[in-house]
């Protein structure tokens, strides 16, 4: 008689935590629109008692935006929408992962050219306004995030 094993499926609902980090420290003076950017997942993620997504497996985030700091002190910018992980199986999934963040203005730079015509009179004073850049966003290797699944997650054992 021929042996039958009977595939368990198991659910990852809509709406769980994968914890990520970046895998080093960076800002948005080094990346660009569209990088993929490595991240790690940073704890275990059980369902049913069993690890789906592995602690130390890694993964990418894409970058929809990235702007440099500016003249007149204007800030930088990082948008990140999702990422990609593998499952323990090697599987891999999208998962919303949003971090959207901007680097503080430098409002005395950006104060002094908004005051019209007579910052064109002031423009030679002016001039070195211009180059007060705002601060760069930076995001740390030890900083943690959470990426959601979006939708079910259906894994045949």
């Amino acid at each position: 008689m021929p042996l039958t094993v009977k595939a368990e499926e198991i659910t990852v609902k809509s709406g769980t935590e994968i914890p990520l980090s970046f895998m080093q420290n960076t800002d948005s003076k080094k990346m660009n629109q569209f990088d993929k950017i490595p991240v790690i997942i940073t704890k275990d993620v059980l369902v049913n008692n069993k690890v789906i997504f592995k602690q130390g497996d890694t993964g990418t985030v894409n970058v929809y935006e990235s702007a440099k700091p500016g003249c007149f002190g204007r800030g930088g910018k990082i948008d990140i929408r999702d990422a990609r992980i593998k499952d323990v199986y090697g599987n891999e999934y999208l998962v919303n992962l949003p971090i959207s963040l901007e680097g503080n203005q430098n409002w005395f730079g950006v104060v002094l050219p908004s005051i019209g015509l007579f910052s064109i009179i002031l423009l030679p004073v002016l001039g070195p306004f211009a180059l007060l850049k705002g601060e760069n966003p930076k995001i740390r290797s030890s900083q943690q995030f959470y990426a959601t699944v979006t939708n079910p997650i259906n894994i045949n054992l």
